[in-house]
């Protein structure tokens, strides 16, 4: 689905990676750019890099180890297996580094999807008042609807396709109106920023709910 594609695909910059590097890095940049604007996309990006990384250290462990093989073992057994062990540190950490940046950045717009999804089900379809019941800047609920918008045309269902969650209302939102459509509904309750005693990290949850940190696996509740 074309909607979900990145600008630049992931194919492109791992061959780059392994025939020229500086040049993957060149695009892994300029796609961050092109999606500065496009949060659905941006686990991705944090994933591409995390893949940039891994091939990085694959390439180099294997340059290592045929240079010192066609160079009539340079470095000794225990010498080489240090300098593969450096290189593993230097590039798999940042490689870990940015996995574990897009899984959570994919949690994170998981769990927003799930939000959008309660407050349409309490009627809620201004694009104002979503933001200021989230605290989620205004920007990022106008493209985040956009994407759901475009989700619809393409599969005929688009709040209930990111978030996760069947909804029970004849008339999803998967259409959520324009900004500053009115709502006739009751207003759903405003999820709550609860932030967690265990790791520090913040997670919106709803009055009355109790959901576990994805980092932690505490028990959040919102009174």
């Amino acid at each position: 689905m074309e909607l979900n594609q990145p600008k630049i695909s992931n194919g492109l910059i791992i061959w780059l990676t392994i025939l020229f590097f500086p040049l993957a890095i060149l695009l892994i940049l300029i796609r961050f750019l092109a999606h500065a604007n496009v949060n659905h996309l941006r686990d991705k990006d944090y994933e591409v890099t995390g893949h940039f990384f891994t091939w990085m250290w694959l390439v180099w462990s294997v340059i290592i180890i045929v240079i010192n093989y066609w160079g009539e073992n340079v470095l000794t057994p225990g010498e080489l297996v240090v300098g593969l062990m450096i290189v593993a540190a230097v590039l798999l950490t940042p490689a870990f580094v940015f996995y574990g940046l897009g899984k959570r950045r994919r949690a994170k717009m998981q769990e927003r999807y799930r939000i959008y999804a309660r407050l349409a089900e309490g009627g809620v379809a201004d694009y104002n008042e979503i933001a200021a019941r989230t605290g989620i800047r205004y920007r990022d609920v106008e493209q985040d609807m956009r994407y759901i918008q475009q989700l619809k045309g393409l599969t005929g269902n688009g709040l209930e396709a990111v978030s996760g969650e069947r909804r029970s209302d004849p008339n999803p939102v998967s259409g959520i109106p324009d900004a500053g459509g009115a709502a006739s509904r009751p207003a759903a309750a405003s999820p709550r920023a609860v932030v967690c005693q265990g790791c520090g990290s913040s997670t919106m949850v709803l009055p009355g709910e109790s959901r576990e940190c994805e980092f932690c696996g505490n028990e959040l509740t919102a009174s």
